[in-house]
C-alpha cells in the first residue's frame, strides 16, 4: 500500500466504507466491530478502520463518535488504505490483550491499523485520558 490516510477520506476510501455498510442503509452489521476499552470507556472499531462509537472519558459520559446509531450526524474517526478499491479487511485481537488489529490486504500490499486504549494505574485518582495509535504500513 502507498500511504495511509489520515486527512478527508479519499473517492478510494469512500469506496471501500460503502462496499461494507451498503448492505445494512448505510451502517455496518453488529459483527463488523471489535471492541477496545480501559476499564473507564470502551469504542467501536469497524472493519472499515473507523471508530464509530465511543464515550470519553468515562462510560457515562456524552458520545464523541456515534456513526453506530447515526450515520449523517453521528461522527467517527477513520485510518483506510488510500488503495481502498479491491482492499479487503481482517480483524483480530493480539493474544491474552485488549490489542486490536484491522488488516486491510490488496495486491499492493497489506497495511494494519492497531487500535488499543491505555489502561490507567491502578488506585490512580488522577489518570491521563489516552487514545494510542500505533500504525503500520
Amino acid at each position: 500500500m502507498s500511504r495511509l490516510s489520515v486527512s478527508g477520506p479519499s473517492q478510494d476510501e469512500r469506496r471501500l466504507t460503502e462496499e461494507l455498510r451498503r448492505h445494512y442503509d448505510g451502517y455496518l452489521a453488529i459483527n463488523q466491530y471489535g471492541m477496545i476499552g480501559n476499564l473507564r470507556t470502551a469504542a467501536m472499531v469497524g472493519m472499515d478502520g473507523s471508530i464509530d462509537f465511543m464515550c470519553w472519558p468515562e462510560f457515562d459520559s456524552p458520545s464523541v463518535f456515534c456513526r453506530l446509531l447515526d450515520k449523517t450526524r453521528g461522527g467517527h474517526f477513520s485510518i483506510t488504505p488510500a488503495c481502498a478499491i479491491s482492499a479487503t479487511s481482517k480483524q483480530q485481537y493480539l493474544p491474552f490483550s485488549n490489542v486490536l488489529t484491522t488488516k486491510f490486504l490488496s495486491e499492493d500490499g497489506v497495511g494494519t491499523v492497531t487500535d488499543f486504549m491505555h489502561r490507567p494505574r491502578p488506585r490512580s485518582r488522577h489518570h491521563r485520558h489516552m487514545l494510542p495509535w500505533l500504525i503500520r504500513s
